[in-house]
């Protein structure tokens, strides 16, 4: 199951989950960083937001690797870093838009245009800044 949050998320501490290769794991870190923003006081726009780019980035890991995902919510002064980390060394990559998917990165782009990758030995973590 996925990590619960720190007793106190409205601290806006760096709250970190991690989610395994299960069924209904994205989900409830979905609803983890709904209910931690939330307490945070974000509009239920930028929320949204969040959980877009949440489903995105962790459903892609748990779709592409074994052992699942960590992901870290880190207050910015101005809104949220958002962190996935996988065991896969690929990079994201482009697809032709279609019925079974390739639509998720020109979503990230529209969503929080700036994210990044850093590479590291034992996979890769995926940043995107999420503004307030």
């Amino acid at each position: 199951m996925v990590d619960e949050p720190p007793a106190s998320p409205h601290l806006r501490e760096t709250i970190r989950w991690n989610v395994p290769p299960e069924p209904g794991a994205l989900r409830l870190v979905r609803h983890a960083v709904r209910d931690s923003l939330t307490d945070w006081g974000w509009t239920h726009e930028r929320v949204h937001t969040a959980m877009w780019v949440t489903s995105e980035l962790v459903g892609n890991a748990l779709r592409h690797t074994d052992a699942g995902a960590v992901l870290t919510l880190t207050p910015i002064p101005d809104g949220v870093r958002l962190t996935v980390t996988d065991t896969s060394p690929d990079p994201p990559v482009r697809r032709t838009p279609g019925p079974d998917g390739g639509h998720g990165l020109r979503v990230l782009d529209t969503l929080a245009p700036g994210w990044s990758v850093e590479h590291h030995p034992h996979g890769k973590s995926i940043h995107v800044d999420i503004r307030t």
